[in-house]
């Protein structure tokens, strides 16, 4: 049974609890995002980011690698063309090295399901599902990363004095003092899409996800579905995360310096304790026939759209109130005008 949980925003501090079902909410304190972590306790394997990482080779089902995004995939039958990008697949001179799963979100929407909220959201944007080549279970790869952020910090703190005088009106001034510190701030639960076929901002729109149900991934398990296998190194993404991480360091300096103004004259990162995941997520994916790409998520039944754009009514098509009656008025003045200058052909000597 799952049961609630309490997750500290990593802005300012506050915490909130995440109910049995609930899988993202709203920091009280400062509005900020928050999704659910995976629980510590569900036996999915951590692993230190201190080093290389381990890769092995693909042993499930049937392996081909697409031509053009370059993703890995195996399942129970060989797949022709990549279910992301459409383009052709082909079986690889030799097995590839990936980096296996550790943990896995099982398919809860069959592909009935999923194709009912596809057919929803496009009747939501005014068109209809035609043309739309047969949706595909996937589990996509995703990252699950966290560290520790130390930052070491020498900057000035400054107090703003305001004089009044009566003749040349109020002047104020900075008064600056060296300042420095360190902060430490915890990024435990950090997720990035590692796939090569579903682009980045496709995966995004997907979340959240219900974390909470997630389970260990053993490979005799889960084999009715096409699986995407991750060749990415972890240590890439965890660099681009910290950098990403640049801002919110430097606001939480300046709250640490204080005062009326700051100065940050240098920084010294010392990233920590870090440490990935790898997750494999339902996703049914296909394409319409414009082109299109469709993913839904295998878990909450959340469409995503890619180069989608809804039909637009023909602007000379448009209705207009009152048009009928203006177009039955000309066509009867055009008329009257035709039988004026026949009489008047007629009664000319």
């Amino acid at each position: 049974m799952i049961e609630s949980q309490i997750v500290e925003c990593l802005l300012c501090g506050a915490k909130e609890t995440f109910k049995p079902g609930q899988f993202e909410t709203t920091c009280g304190g400062c509005e900020n995002d928050l999704p659910l972590p995976v629980r510590i306790d569900s036996g999915i394997a951590v692993h230190a980011l201190d080093g290389s990482v381990l890769m092995s080779p693909v042993a499930r089902g049937r392996v081909r690698v697409c031509e053009r995004c370059g993703a890995v995939c195996s399942g129970p039958s060989e797949v022709v063309r990549c279910p992301g990008c459409g383009a052709a697949t082909r079986r690889p001179q030799a097995v590839p090295q990936c980096v296996e799963a550790d943990g896995i979100l099982p398919f809860r929407l069959s592909e009935v399901e999923a194709g009912r909220s596809l057919s929803n959201e496009l009747r939501r944007l005014g068109s209809e599902l035609t043309g739309l080549v047969q949706l595909r279970a996937v589990y996509i790869p995703w990252w699950v990363l966290g560290w520790h952020h130390c930052a070491d910090y020498v900057g000035e703190q400054g107090t703003v004095e305001t004089r009044h005088n009566q003749t040349t009106g109020s002047t104020s001034r900075t008064i600056w003092c060296d300042w420095s510190g360190r902060i430490e701030r915890p990024w435990p639960h950090v997720e990035r899409c590692a796939s090569s076929m579903l682009p980045q901002d496709v995966a995004s729109r997907l979340a959240p996800w219900d974390w909470a149900f997630a389970e260990p991934y053993k490979i005799a398990t889960y084999t009715d579905a096409l699986c995407e296998h991750m060749n990415r190194d972890p240590a890439a993404v965890m660099d681009a995360l910290v950098d990403e991480a640049e801002d919110e360091i430097r606001d939480a300096i300046c709250a640490d310096i204080g005062g009326d103004r700051q100065r940050i004259i240098s920084i010294e990162h010392a990233p920590s304790a870090r440490c990935y995941r790898v997750f494999l997520m339902p996703v049914w994916i296909g394409r319409l026939a414009t082109g299109a790409v469709v993913a839904v998520n295998g878990r909450t039944a959340e469409v995503v759209l890619e180069g989608f754009a809804a039909e637009q009514p023909d602007e000379n098509d448009a209705f207009e109130p009152g048009a009928s009656g203006r177009t039955r008025s000309l066509v009867i003045g055009v008329v009257a005008v035709g039988l004026v200058a026949l009489a008047a052909s007629l009664w000319m000597p």
